[in-house]
């Protein structure tokens, strides 16, 4: 196991601003594409998607492959991605099962809290940049081009991504505050989400006990792993309800 007391650390405003900078430009991207992917027949999770492809995938990348060329003098991500402890596939399977019903379990608990808070204090936000209620096109090309899209940037590579970005390059450097670390990763990745605060204490709660087991394990190839299968779970939810 890694020694806390060897990661390199981050001030909490130094975090704080890698933690929300790339959901923040995600967000502009969002909101300034929105109305054209919407006119091309799309909806708002396609404009969505592409601010993550075109946007937030490469701020997150340059970030990392930055600091890993400052430190090694080349495009590296030694010393720069950490907790990348391996575990058999197994225990990668187990925690997978045993987080799919954990997370319908905090939707199912969850989601009438979301619903007021949208309704009472977001209920000005128009209809076409709400993505949780987001139409799908009739249209069958443009919904098997859309859903393959998310397929590929929302179940694959943006939680990749994400997973080596926040848990992998992030996190430990709050190793400092021991298990805590995990609760402050938890609570900024989940408010970067600025597409829908809304729905801040259900990511929250979702993600939380994935993170303390990364930190107690140092793997991210946990989260790596639930992050695509929750994503892709979800594009699967979306396109059983389209079909029927």
């Amino acid at each position: 196991m890694l020694n806390k007391e060897l990661l390199p650390q981050h001030k909490i405003s130094l975090s704080f601003l890698y933690h929300l900078f790339p959901g923040f430009s995600v967000f502009l991207s969002f909101l300034l594409i929105n109305n054209s992917i919407i006119q091309l027949g799309f909806n708002s999770n396609i404009s969505l998607a592409i601010s993550f492809l075109f946007v937030g995938i490469p701020i997150q990348l340059f970030i990392i492959f930055k600091k890993g060329y400052n430190i090694n003098g080349k495009l590296s991500l030694d010393k720069v991605i950490f907790y990348r402890t391996k575990i058999p596939a197994f225990q990668l399977f187990l925690y997978v099962l045993l987080f799919i019903p954990y997370a319908f379990m905090v939707v199912l608990y969850i989601e009438p809290i979301n619903n007021f808070i949208l309704q009472n204090y977001f209920y000005w936000i128009p209809e076409s940049f709400n993505i949780e209620n987001s139409q799908i096109n009739n249209n069958l090309t443009i919904t098997i081009v859309g859903f393959t899209l998310l397929i590929f940037i929302d179940g694959v590579l943006n939680p990749i991504v994400e997973e080596l970005y926040f848990r992998g390059f992030l996190m430990p450097r709050l190793s400092r505050y021991l298990y805590f670390s995990a609760f402050i990763s938890a609570f900024l990745f989940s408010i970067s989400h600025f597409w829908f605060p809304w729905n801040i204490l259900q990511t929250f709660l979702i993600v939380l006990p994935i993170y303390i087991i990364v930190y107690r394990t140092k793997s991210i190839y946990i989260s790596i792993v639930t992050h695509c299968t929750g994503n892709l779970i979800g594009i699967a939810i979306s396109l059983f309800n389209f079909f029927n």
